[in-house]
């Protein structure tokens, strides 16, 4: 069972920093540099100092620890004086309608992944690097790892229905359109009730996975230090009803063949049916298309052909994903990597070589407007994304996406609360 408690976390002085959504980042992954200088011009006191500093090499780190000691010593972040969970709403709107979801944050106890805490998604070495080296020198969980676990029950939403009759301690709406409210759940008999469920329970990272290891690495290299043995995370319960896994786009650079020579080479493995527009092949992709189908898009940006891509090679599954669960080989995600990423587009995604050939486009936006006029691609890969259901049986199989199969949305954005080893 995944063993999670209260902490002591620390937070920006709203006396000081009266506006939190100046001083919050998104998480340091989907951080342009666009991006990157627009959360420093917001706020002298923006956590991107912290998570992405700008200075140049290993300064970076160095200059990110000293900005946090400097916030502590002029009291700008404050430690919260007693171990509490952290109740985190995030509002927003999906699709047109109102949608409220809830989780909190808690500090757990580190475990290899693949038992009661189970990883879905391949990671890369240099990104651990890149936050093991920020750890070290600041000493933080500085961002926040976002797992899913089970609670038909829902009992911490519950929790939430009262605590929605009190103010929040924070109430902040960032750029992304998304409401934060935090409140501090303090009651033994509440925080006893919420680690009771999570006995009953295993946890998937959802988003973080860089940061997971990172923790484990850190306390590995360092277990004499008080707190490396847990990390910071934030717990969403899989039936809350503003849970939402959006799809993570492909885009192919550097393709020299054809049009008619990638059709040639679907139609082995795929029906391939052309669309009018790429508008209606976006729209098709939106709507279920059965249980036992898998459907995957294509554009082709130089003749602005779309294709709908019906999958009809399933007795090759078995031997192109020898060991895997039924769930694993019919997921879009690995159908697309296997018979048109690597058989077709001659990419492969497990080398790193070729997938600097490749990108992804993500989030919440209409992928329309870019397709249409950018031009540092040749092939769009439109992929569905899982459900949650075959995001669970693929982790506890054992099994792992590749990188960027999943997007959970919103994001959980850095700055909000934070945990500092040894205090």
């Amino acid at each position: 069972m995944p063993k999670i408690y209260p902490f002591k976390g620390w937070r920006y002085d709203i006396s000081l920093v009266p506006d939190i959504s100046k001083v919050v980042a998104p998480p340091y992954d989907v951080i342009t540099k666009e991006g990157q200088s627009a959360l420093y011009d917001s706020s002298l006191y923006n956590f991107v100092r912290i998570i992405l500093n700008k200075s140049a090499g290993d300064d970076r780190y160095r200059q990110a620890a000293k900005a946090l000691n400097r916030w502590k010593s002029f009291g700008i972040v404050r430690q919260d004086p007693e171990p509490v969970f952290y109740l985190l709403s995030q509002s927003f709107t999906h699709q047109g309608k109102p949608v409220n979801r809830v989780g909190f944050i808690a500090e757990m106890e580190l475990e290899p992944l693949g038992g009661d805490i189970l990883p879905h998604e391949q990671t890369i070495d240099k990104h651990v690097e890149d936050r093991f080296r920020l750890m070290e020198a600041t000493g933080t969980n500085s961002g926040q790892i976002f797992m899913c676990y089970r609670d038909p029950s829902m009992a911490v939403e519950s929790i939430m229905t009262e605590m929605e009759k009190s103010e929040p301690q924070i109430d902040a709406t960032t750029g992304d359109g998304v409401r934060y409210r935090l409140w501090l759940i303090k009651e033994t008999s509440q925080i006893q009730e919420i680690q009771n469920i999570l006995k009953k329970t295993k946890v998937i990272i959802a988003d973080g996975h860089h940061r997971y290891r990172t923790a484990h690495r850190f306390l590995t290299r360092y277990p004499d230090i008080p707190g490396s043995d847990r990390v910071m995370v934030t717990l969403v319960n899989s039936f809350n009803p503003g849970l939402n896994v959006l799809p993570t786009h492909r885009l192919i650079k550097k393709c020299d063949k054809a049009l008619n020579e990638i059709v040639s080479d679907l139609e082995r493995h795929f029906n391939v049916r052309q669309y009018p527009s790429l508008e209606s092949l976006l729209a098709f992709l939106d709507n279920d298309v059965g249980a036992n189908e898998v459907c995957l898009g294509l554009y082709h940006r130089e003749s602005g052909t779309p294709l709908a891509l019906f999958f009809k090679a399933f007795e090759q599954l078995a031997e192109e994903f020898p060991g895997h669960s039924d769930t694993f080989r019919r997921l879009p995600v690995n159908i697309f990597h296997n018979f048109v990423l690597k058989k077709v587009l001659g990419l492969d995604s497990t080398v790193q070589r070729d997938l600097e050939r490749l990108e992804y486009l993500r989030g919440t936006s209409d992928p329309r407007e870019y397709l249409l006029r950018n031009e540092d691609y040749e092939i769009a890969g439109l992929v569905k994304p899982p459900d949650l259901n075959a995001i669970f049986a693929v982790a506890e199989e054992g099994e792992i996406m590749p990188q960027k199969a999943t997007f959970f949305y919103p994001k959980v954005y850095s700055g909000f609360v934070f945990r500092c080893f040894g205090e």
